[in-house]
């Protein structure tokens, strides 16, 4: 056996066992779950708002989220303009006044700061907040009318004080195009491995369209940091470090705008993924470290690793593919291009390879083990998603490229993450 095969069956054998090892997780295990109390009085809540060149998304935001189910004179609202250079301000003054009127027991107010980013802005914000709880709301989502009470419920209902906060189910709003079906797809088998990586308590990120906080805990350890563009990852990195748990409420949802151009996607993962291997390097110190259960012991180390597996089994396909397409082409040759008598002689010497690119029943049999886990997942996330299984047929086609390409697609980002992680070039971002 060479070394590329040997090397083939290792990342076979860990991506395997990892996935193996959640996928057990999901079905041997349950959220433990108290006995459920109806809420006599909903507690204070803020909803702080960070944007930047959001004039076409931040009125219906603001609208959506003043239209919540929830008592009016027990929400507050920040919105945080964090430098703009389009309307987005003129456009949120006009949103805000007008539901001060709609709504005259609303709290609802909005800031000014000079462009610093996104993890600025959510400070500013938090400044103002004087409730129990916050959450964090990106100026381009849209939570379902009863998502805020449900999260707000998790805190009563489930868990110790060490809740610290509690994710929504994140899906793409309205979808159009092949780009943003195949994204609805991953966001579906995220969410479902999110609440996988719940039971363990080992989420590492509070997504950034809508997270729900214990606003003494985020105070406490100082608030927002940059974290490397990608300040909803480090936080949770940050929560996880001080013992704080993270869960996902599944019957919470909000609607989150996607990308709509390859370039687009590109552009939003390289950031996701540079800040996550930088976040990784950060918090090194949890690696295989037994003070953090799970987390340290797996979720931590699989995170950057993912993507090492992902390049270095896409070059080892493609070195393996390489001879083993000129081995067939000399089979062929031999045999004078005659098929038929390949499979005929393949079968009469019991050949246990494949005739079609020389390959082997252990290849074939990996691939149709991982092939059926993809379908599991798909099948639980689309659960998870719509609370039963069923498909327009305008995500058939979407489906089967996500299946056949994203993984491809994905190895392409973190190769591109891991030059610029080599060659210190930093990931610019708005």
């Amino acid at each position: 056996m060479d070394l590329v095969q040997v090397s083939l069956n290792v990342i076979y054998f860990i991506s395997l066992y990892y996935t193996v090892f959640w996928v057990l997780t999901y079905l041997e295990e349950e959220e433990p779950v108290k006995k459920k109390k109806p809420l006599i009085d909903w507690p204070r809540v803020s909803i702080v708002i960070p944007m930047y060149n959001e004039e076409e998304n931040i009125i219906s935001t603001i609208d959506n989220i003043c239209d919540v189910d929830y008592p009016k004179d027990k929400l507050k609202i920040i919105v945080v303009d964090d430098g703009s250079k389009d309307k987005s301000f003129e456009n949120a003054k006009i949103a805000v006044e007008k539901n001060k009127k709609k709504y005259p027991e609303l709290d609802i107010k909005i800031l000014h700061q000079e462009n610093k980013g996104k993890y600025a802005a959510v400070n500013l914000g938090l400044k103002y907040v004087d409730t129990p709880f916050f959450a964090t709301l990106d100026a381009d989502s849209y939570p379902e009318r009863d998502s805020l009470k449900k999260l707000i419920k998790y805190f009563y209902d489930n868990y110790s004080k060490d809740l610290a906060a509690v994710t929504p189910i994140l899906k793409v709003y309205k979808p159009e195009n092949l780009i943003q079906k195949m994204q609805w797809f991953e966001y579906a088998i995220n969410h479902f491995y999110k609440s996988v990586l719940s039971i363990r308590d080992a989420i590492h990120v509070t997504p950034g369209p809508l997270a729900l906080y214990k606003t003494k805990v985020v105070k406490h350890l100082g608030g927002f940091r940059p974290g490397h563009k990608t300040e909803d990852m480090e936080l949770g990195m940050r929560l996880q470090k001080n013992h704080d748990l993270i869960k996902q409420c599944n019957d919470a949802i909000v609607y989150t705008k996607a990308p709509k151009t390859l370039r687009a996607l590109v552009k939003q993962r390289l950031r996701w993924y540079w800040g996550t291997v930088k976040n990784v390097i950060d918090y090194s110190d949890m690696l295989f470290n037994k003070e953090y259960h799970d987390f340290g012991l797996f979720q931590l180390i699989m995170i950057p690793l993912s993507g090492v597996l992902a390049v270095a089994l896409v070059f080892l396909m493609g070195f393996s593919m390489r001879d083993k397409i000129k081995m067939q082409y000399l089979s062929l040759k031999a045999y004078d291009f005659n098929i038929f008598e390949i499979i005929k002689d393949s079968f009469a010497h019991l050949n246990t390879k494949f005739w079609f690119l020389n390959l082997d029943l252990t290849s074939i049999a990996m691939m149709s083990v991982f092939l059926l886990i993809m379908v599991f997942l798909i099948y639980k996330g689309v659960k998870l998603f719509n609370r039963r299984f069923s498909l327009e047929k305008s995500y058939f086609i979407p489906l089967v490229i996500y299946i056949l390409t994203y993984f491809y697609f994905l190895a392409f980002v973190w190769l591109i993450v891991f030059k610029d992680l080599i060659f210190k070039k930093e990931i610019k971002w708005k």
